[in-house]
């Protein structure tokens, strides 16, 4: 029973240290992916605004 521990012990320590990875990996790779996204939705809405805006303009 013992061993089981230890090894159970073994398993969580591994899988804390993989869970820190992943975290980095998030910080690293992925949230500058995600802001980029946001950052690129907005000019696309922006520029549609500003589209209409003329639009409108020109009809009156």
């Amino acid at each position: 029973m013992k061993q089981d521990s230890s090894l159970l012990t073994i398993i969580d320590e591994i899988l804390e240290e993989e869970l820190e990875i992943l975290e980095e990996v998030m910080k690293e790779e992925v949230q500058p992916l995600v802001q980029y996204q946001k950052n690129l939705e907005t000019k696309i809405a922006n520029a549609a605004i500003t589209e209409m805006y003329k639009a409108e303009q020109e009809a009156m």
